[in-house]
Order: structure tokens, then sequence, then C-alpha cells
């Protein structure tokens, strides 16, 4: 008796195991497939709020005369308004506009390439100062070396030759060699 209650309570305890691993896996597929959409819904919704606020910049640019630009900065929290999750409140950001005439922008923007023109000419020219620096410490350097190279032209080749070694040896193979030659030349 005791132990068919032993038996009865390990295999429901293992039973019961089970289905709280089945349930978990199932709530955690279904959680996964809320979020998923969840997710799909606030892409979906920021790309349409980026496209809006990218026509009316155009509009604003081309009807208007107006530049809109803007910087990001982090949200904080308000006496009135608190976060429900203080704790990514620290990702969280909001846009702060402002609005210019395009003349202005266009004059600031005039001497910003100017500066970034004069800026550009002034690092060629220490480029091509290096260039030419190293130039010269080439040549000195040659200058200084031109004694110890040696002028092939001027001098006769003196390295030792085939032709003017003391003795011929015989092939390796000589005995194969007559052999093949005495049968070739009796042809």
């Amino acid at each position: 008796m005791k132990t068919d209650l032993c038996d009865n309570l390990l295999r429901r305890s293992f039973e019961n195991h089970i289905l709280a691993y089945r349930h978990n896996r199932r709530e955690d597929e279904i959680l996964e497939q809320k979020f998923s959409v969840y997710q799909r819904r606030i892409r979906f919704i920021d790309h349409h709020i980026y496209m809006a606020e990218s026509r009316f910049e155009q509009h604003a640019k081309n009807d208007l005369g107006l530049v809109i630009s803007y910087k990001r900065k982090p949200l904080e929290a308000s006496k009135n308004h608190r976060f429900y999750y203080t704790s990514t409140n620290k990702n969280w950001t909001t846009k702060e506009y402002s609005v210019k005439p395009l003349q202005h922008v266009l004059e600031h923007k005039n001497l910003y390439e100017y500066a970034f023109e004069r800026r550009s000419r002034q690092y060629i020219e220490e480029l091509k100062q290096k260039i030419r620096s190293q130039k010269l410490r080439k040549e000195n350097f040659m200058n200084k070396t031109v004694s110890f190279i040696r002028d092939d032209y001027q001098r006769t080749n003196d390295w030792p030759l085939s032709d003017h070694a003391r003795i011929k040896l015989p092939l390796i193979h000589h005995s194969k060699s007559n052999y093949l030659l005495k049968n070739t030349l009796s042809y």
C-alpha cells in the first residue's frame, strides 16, 4: 500500500512537471509571437513618422524657404508624469527641433565650405612638402652611396664561365649516353 502511494505520487509529480513544461513552452511561444507583432508595429509606426517628418522638411525647404533641423535629447521625467519603467528611460530620447531661414543656413554652409577648402589646400601643400623632403633625402643618400655601387658597364665581367674551367667532367651516366650516341650515329 505504501509503495503504491509513493509510486502514484512520483508519477503525478512527473506528469505535473511535464504539463508545466508544456504550458510554459506554449506560453513562451505565444509571448514571442505577440512580441514580434508588437515590434513590427513599432517599426511600422517609426517608419511612418520618419516619412512624414522628411516630407514636412522638404515642404518647408522648397515652399517656405525654411530649414528644419533637430537634436536628440534624453527624455526626462517631469513631476506630473512618471515613467512606468524607470530603468529604460536612459535609452529614451526626444527630438528638439530648430527652424532657420534657408539664407542663413546657406551662408553658414558657404563659410564652412570655404574653411574646408582652405584646410584641404593646406593638407595638399603639406603632402607635397613631405614628398619633396623625401625625394631630397633619397637623392642625398644615393649621392653618398654612389661610390659603393659597382658599375658593370665599364668593367669587364670576371665571373667564372664553363668555358674557362680547367677540367671538363664526364657526364654522370656516361656509359648509357655513349651507347645511345653510338647507336644513333650508326643509323
